[in-house]
C-alpha cells in the first residue's frame, strides 16, 4: 500500500469480512486515512461488503453511521456505551 501511494497509485479497498463493531471500524479508517499522514494519503475509494439484517440493528447501524461520517473527514465525538 505504501509503495503504491509513494508512486502516486490511487488505492482502492472493501471490507472482506463484515465488521459492526468501532474496533473493526477504526481498524478500516487507519488503513483508509491514516491519521496524521504528512502527505495526507487516503484511499481514493471503499466499497463496504455484507450488508446484512445484523447491520441494520440499531446499535450497530449507528456505530456504521459513525465510521461514514469518519471516512469523510467529520470529526465524531466518540460514545462510550
Amino acid at each position: 500500500m505504501n509503495a503504491a501511494w509513494d508512486v502516486c497509485l490511487p488505492m482502492v479497498s472493501e471490507n472482506s469480512i463484515p465488521c459492526f463493531d468501532w474496533a473493526s471500524y477504526s481498524r478500516l479508517l487507519n488503513r483508509a486515512k491514516p491519521l496524521n499522514d504528512p502527505e495526507g494519503r487516503h484511499f481514493l475509494a471503499f466499497t463496504y461488503l455484507r450488508l446484512n439484517p445484523l447491520l441494520l440493528e440499531r446499535h450497530n447501524f449507528m456505530e456504521f453511521e459513525r465510521f461514514l461520517n469518519r471516512m469523510h473527514g467529520e470529526a465524531i465525538v466518540d460514545i462510550k456505551q
